[in-house]
This record gives C-alpha cells, sequence and structure tokens, in this order.
C-alpha cells in the first residue's frame, strides 16, 4: 500500500485500511513510548491537535500550522509567554497569545524614544517600569522632571513612544499625574496615550516634575519578540 502522510489519512475510505486498524506512533520521551492508535484516530490528527494541544519553544506565529481553536504551549515561556491560541485562518499565522506576563520591566529613557525634553530627577537617565500580562498594560512612573518646556506637540522631543507590544489599543487620556513646581504640589495633568505615543494633554514648564504614577490600559499589540529594557522586582 501507498505510503499516506497523516494528514491525508481523513482522505481514506477504503484502499485497505479499516477504521479499527491500529498504527504504532512513538511518543518522544524520557524513555521513548510507543502507543498503537487506530486508522480513525489518525485521520483526526488535526482535531486532537486542536483539542489536546501542541507545544514546543518559542512562538508558533509562522511556524506551527493548526486549524482555529487549536492551542499550543511554549514550554521555555519565551519572552514570558506561555499558552497560545489559534485565532485565525487554516495555515501557520494567526496565534495570538492567551496567557503571558512579561514580569516587571525597568526601561529607561533611551527605550522610549530618548525624548531630549525629560530627564531623571536631578538631570539623571529616568526610569520607568512596565509590564504586560495577556493584553494587560500597567507602567508606573516614579518621578521625571522637564529639562525644557514640556508641551503636548506630537515632535520625538515631547513624547514617549511606547516599545512594541506595550502600545494602547486606543487613544486615552490619565489624569492620575501630579506636577510639582519647587516642591510644591500643583494640579493634575492629563497624560494622553495614543497608540505607543505617551505625551501630556496641556503643556508643562521647565524644571516642573511629575509625581509617582501609575497607568493601566488595554493592548492589541501582538506579544513582544524581544522584552525591553530589564527584569525588575
Amino acid at each position: 500500500m501507498t505510503t499516506k502522510k497523516i494528514t491525508e489519512l481523513n482522505t481514506l475510505t477504503g484502499a485497505g485500511v479499516a477504521n479499527t486498524d491500529l498504527f504504532p506512533v512513538v511518543d518522544r520521551g524520557t524513555p521513548d513510548e510507543t502507543k498503537a492508535i487506530t486508522a480513525d484516530q489518525l485521520a483526526q490528527m488535526p482535531q486532537l491537535s486542536s483539542r489536546y494541544g501542541l507545544s514546543g519553544t518559542g512562538s508558533p506565529e509562522g511556524v506551527v500550522t493548526a486549524s482555529v481553536g487549536a492551542r499550543y504551549t511554549d514550554t521555555a515561556a519565551t519572552t514570558g509567554a506561555i499558552l497560545w491560541v489559534k485565532a485565525s485562518g487554516s495555515g501557520n499565522t494567526g496565534w495570538v497569545v492567551e496567557h503571558g506576563d512579561t514580569g516587571w520591566r525597568t526601561v529607561n529613557k533611551v527605550d522610549l524614544g530618548n525624548p531630549a525634553n525629560l530627564s531623571g530627577i536631578g538631570g539623571g537617565n529616568f526610569s520607568v517600569r512596565m509590564r504586560r500580562r495577556d493584553d494587560h498594560v500597567v507602567i508606573r512612573v516614579i518621578e521625571v522632571e522637564t529639562n525644557a518646556s514640556w508641551t503636548n506637540t506630537d515632535t520625538a522631543d515631547n513624547r514617549v513612544t511606547l516599545p512594541t507590544g506595550f502600545a494602547a489599543s486606543a487613544l486615552m487620556t490619565d489624569t492620575r499625574a501630579t506636577v510639582a513646581r519647587n516642591g510644591t504640589t500643583g494640579a493634575a495633568v492629563f497624560i494622553q496615550l495614543d497608540g505607543a505615543k505617551v505625551r501630556p494633554g496641556s503643556g508643562m514648564a521647565a524644571s516642573q516634575s511629575l509625581g509617582n504614577f501609575m497607568i493601566s490600559f488595554m493592548t492589541s499589540d501582538a506579544w513582544p519578540a524581544s522584552l525591553p529594557g530589564t527584569a525588575s522586582v
């Protein structure tokens, strides 16, 4: 009988193969284990993959072919992504992360587009902590100050650019940032998120600082292929 690929067995309705015929399948492990499954089970391999899942190391996007609904486990938890689901298509694309956690990452000014009008307190290099869990992003800013007037103009000097995989799903405005002028607390500042761009909704004068604040939002970005900055607690 002509050798057939597993994916072709669903076309075999006769040809000398009965649905109850047994075929040996090797389950690679330590040690290997050989199991006998029926021709009918072999013919359902795509469905079995969707039901019981696939596994490997690294992202399945562009690599693993499966039907919608299939599950894939990254046993290495690459960039924090553990469980993927096939959300669309019949090829090897359309995978999205169902469960992943980047952990807290400390990112510096250079990781955020290097805006000229912002610095750390005392002229140092400010740092920001960010974390993504599934499609939820949290950004925590400890304290930054303006070198020059920080305006809401959309220019490289006035905006922070979020790393790939951490952009907001839609235009958002947050009011949790507080301006301090020479140690005196001022009014709340509107922080505007427009995709990967972050900038104030209204201007701030030179030598003003933003106190501690946190922004939380949803993202529709693909899971990042690499993580920004360094791991932190």
